[in-house]
């Protein structure tokens, strides 16, 4: 059905009505399949006037299903429709209202776009956004499952998006641009990998979010660069709600059910009388101490406990239990004792802090123990770490969706003592100056003063080597080791398990691994990372770690051979300039993400590893994304390239590797990232 002007509803197809508002044309009732029409679009109306109803029918379109473009504002409504297919959109919508239809598989575009109307009561499933709206536009009751974004929203002004449902979406609710007004209330949004998205940035903006649920996002909620805006009542459950430079937020009485809130460079904000449940509060203000200073955290609770925050204070001494977490902010002369702490996101937490004693204490069950970031002259004696991912961090701090390190200027560190059970320490021991990411071997670092001894790691001892040369690490068992600025070690027959990385190794060069095993850790089982370069990794095992079995970053030229690396999130991983590395007669097996992965980090952000050499490994039944970046949820690529410099096959024998999943004739191509191709896979 196609209508380019008012003639055509009564002349050309006859329909009935008047055209006024009492009384529209109606389509209604019709069996439309626009499967090899010109142009594949079931209903396109265009340069009308006159009102209409389109309802009750049937469409099967390879383009649009239906489609209004060019028509009088507010003069058309579009409901109970079925609209199957449509490559662009199911129904496209410029001057009215969408209710009550089914959309079904728009594979590259918004089941619906509206302008000027609303969107109520429709179900939208398998298109590539569920919802896409313009101006003043409200969005309110909605179903959207399995789409790549459930509502999107960019550039525009006003709106309402409430009482949806979103389901199993990369993003549930998307946010961009300039919102005067945008309303987000009482909306579920569940098992998506971003709950929701919001980049703003102009200073005139008002955005509230009351009201609802984000369950199960494990990308998080994500507000960046948004101004004047509340955050209340809604129940964030097994989703973290990151605020990340934004301005005049107020965030309160809020729900936080396993998860936490991190707040990232943000001002003149207020975080009030929200409850924590097995999780925490962040707050990374990086080196800005007039960020801290600028908000006002005040009556929060974690696990029915007062949050600790004291800012600006000096001789403290914190001995009583009736804190759920402590953050200190600036604080000096401080000594914490015989306090217990867990089911947090930071037990303790140090920024711009000097002369603290922290001795004494039980710090159990949390994603840290005790975290200190840009802090001086501290001693941490005699405590007990226990089955937090990392038991005590120094400069290892959240950074816009993940971890990583902080080169902060920390002078004097003690660590003595303590008892770790099934974690471990996270240490970065330098200070970096002038780092030139086009050429990082041209960074400068300067060493922390540190004392790290007499601590055990699972009834083993903590290994910490430090400008170690040309030796054996055996016959001495440990339960985690680090070696800082070594050369020529050897480590063998270790079993470095249940700690948070079995074993780091920090510019250190030509280290050998032998015949360790590494299961277990809260996050690699091996991690050589900042100039470690020329290792040699054989016949280990790095099975059941979180993160990276086997872990090469900022580093070149290791050997990594004969290793089983099964049932890790990743098995073995170049990331972040690492090059010239050789990975051969390897099992990488049951991976949950890639079983070699060159260059796609933990947290979908994609870098460059070249000059890489893989071949004669035996690559199984591993399930990464086949698109990190856009669809985290994919599977079906057991391997990540970053580039067409890597090479999958051995030059001299052309033979590449066995892989579970080659259909046994022509090369391998590596699904994920670019230019990954084995041309000789093994049989």
């Amino acid at each position: 059905i196609v209508i380019s002007q008012d003639t055509d509803f009564n002349t050309t197809y006859d329909f009935p009505g008047a055209g006024s508002k009492e009384e529209p044309f109606i389509i209604e009732n019709y069996l439309i399949q626009a499967t090899g029409a010109s142009y594949g679009k079931g209903i396109y109306i265009q340069y009308t006037t006159v009102h209409f109803v389109i309802r009750n029918c049937y469409i099967e379109a390879t383009d649009y299903a239906i489609y209004v473009i060019n028509t009088a504002a507010n003069t058309s409504l579009i409901e109970n429709n079925v609209c199957l297919g449509g490559h662009n959109s199911g129904i496209r919508n410029y001057s009215g209202d969408v209710i009550g239809n089914t959309i079904i598989n728009c594979t590259h575009g918004p089941g619906i776009i509206v302008h000027g109307g609303n969107a109520i009561r429709n179900s939208i499933e398998n298109c590539l956004a569920g919802i896409y709206g313009g101006d003043n536009v409200s969005i309110e009751e909605n179903y959207i499952t399995n789409c790549l974004d459930g509502i999107s929203i960019s550039n525009r002004l006003n709106g309402t998006i409430k009482e949806n449902t979103i389901i199993g979406c990369r993003s549930g609710i998307y946010l961009v641009g300039n919102h005067n007004l945008f309303l987000i209330e009482n909306n579920t949004v569940e098992d998506t990998f971003y709950g929701i998205i919001i980049w703003c940035g102009y200073a005139d903006e008002r955005i509230n979010i009351t009201g609802n649920i984000f369950r199960n996002s494990s990308g998080h909620c994500n507000i960046h660069y948004t101004h004047v805006s509340l955050i209340e009542n809604n129940q964030f459950i097994r989703s973290d709600l990151v605020l990340d430079t934004c301005f005049n937020i107020t965030t309160e009485n809020n729900i936080f059910q396993d998860c936490n809130l991190h707040s990232i460079c943000c001002s003149n904000s207020s975080l009030k009388f929200n409850n924590f449940s097995n999780g925490g509060l962040a707050i990374c203000e990086y080196n800005n101490i007039e960020y801290y200073c600028d908000n006002v955290i005040e009556n929060n609770t974690v696990n029915g406990k007062k949050l600790g925050i004291f800012l600006n204070q000096s001789s403290l001494s914190i001995v009583n239990d009736e804190y759920g977490q402590l953050i200190l902010i600036n604080c000096s002369d401080v000594y914490i004792s015989n306090i217990q702490i867990s089911n947090t996101l930071h037990c303790v937490d140090l920024k711009f802090c000097t002369n603290v004693v922290v001795m004494g204490n039980t710090f159990k069950d949390s994603l840290f123990g005790l975290m200190c970031d840009t802090c001086d002259n501290i001693v941490i004696n005699s405590n007990i770490l226990d089955n937090c991912k990392y038991g005590v961090s120094f400069n290892y701090i959240y950074y816009h969706g993940y971890y990583t390190y902080q080169n902060s200027k920390v002078n004097i560190v003690v660590i003595e003592n303590n008892i770790f059970k099934k974690c471990g320490l996270k240490y970065w021991p330098y200070y970096i100056h002038a780092v030139n990411y086009d050429n990082y071997s041209k960074s400068v670092t300067e060493d922390i003063p540190s004392v790290i001894e007499n601590n055990k790691i699972n009834d083993l001892k903590l290994g910490y080597f430090e400008y170690l040369e040309d030796s054996v690490i055996d016959s001495e068992k440990y339960g985690q080791i680090y070696l800082v600025n070594c050369k020529g070690i050897t480590v063998k027959n270790q079993n470095l398990s249940y700690t948070t990385d079995g074993l780091e190794i920090l510019n250190s060069t030509g280290v050998t691994v032998l015949n360790c095993i590494c299961n277990f850790n809260k996050e690699h089982g091996m991690y050589f990372y900042h100039h470690s370069d020329n290792a040699t990794i054989s016949g280990n095992e790095c099975n059941d770690n979180e993160a990276v079995g086997i872990l090469i970053e900022y580093s070149e030229s290791a050997f990594i051979t004969k290793n089983q690396c099964s049932r890790n999130k990743h098995g073995i991983a170049t990331y972040w300039v690492s090059k010239y590395n050789l990975i051969t007669y390897n099992l990488v097996e049951d991976n949950s993400a890639y079983g070699i992965n060159l260059g796609s980090d933990e947290l979908i952000k994609i870098d460059v590893s070249y000059y890489n050499t893989v071949h004669h490994n035996t690559i199984i039944d591993n399930s990464g994304p086949l698109d990190p970046l856009f669809d985290p949820f994919s599977e079906g690529s057991q391997a990540y390239s970053s580039g067409e410099d890597n090479i999958w096959y051995d030059i001299k024998t052309k033979k590449g590797n066995y892989w579970s999943d080659w259909n046994g004739t022509g090369p391998y191509i590596i699904l994920a990232g670019y230019g990954g191709i084995d041309l000789y896979p093994l049989s």
